[in-house]
């Protein structure tokens, strides 16, 4: 990754060739998304995709899943809110820090299909003296 100004941004060597369109995971009717948050496919653009799909493969998740955010509008909303979480860990940020490594572990068990333990990741507590406090260590 590269800092320009105040963001880390993911950076791709020139010579990268443009990945396969990734087939679609999730059922976009409007009754499946009800009430989910979304950003719309006409109010991102290529570079944030790019931009979010890229951070999201830095930190291990699979390619074929990070495509999603291309067409489907809950999937490029929680890249984005990866991306912040990544952007506040590097400016020192603990709380996103420990956000981004659940998000490490997650993708990392994604990867080899171990989902129930991906849900696992991604659910613990952001705060670890929370999750001392839930397993009575304290």
């Amino acid at each position: 990754m590269a800092r320009v100004g105040g963001l880390w941004l993911p950076t791709d060597p020139p010579s990268l060739p443009r990945a396969p369109r990734a087939p679609d995971m999730f059922d976009h009717s409007p009754h499946r998304n009800r009430g989910m948050r979304g950003i719309a496919n006409d109010q991102s653009s290529r570079e944030w995709d790019n931009r979010l799909i890229a951070t999201a493969v830095a930190l291990g998740c699979p390619r074929p899943i990070a495509e999603q955010a291309r067409t489907h509008p809950p999937a490029r909303y929680a890249l984005l809110t990866v991306w912040c979480d990544v952007q506040d860990a590097a400016d020192g940020d603990r709380a996103a820090r420990e956000r981004v490594d659940r998000y490490r572990t997650a993708f990392a068990n994604a990867a080899v299909n171990a989902f129930g333990e991906m849900l696992d990741a991604r659910e613990q507590p952001a705060d670890s003296g929370e999750l001392q406090t839930l397993m009575g260590l304290d």
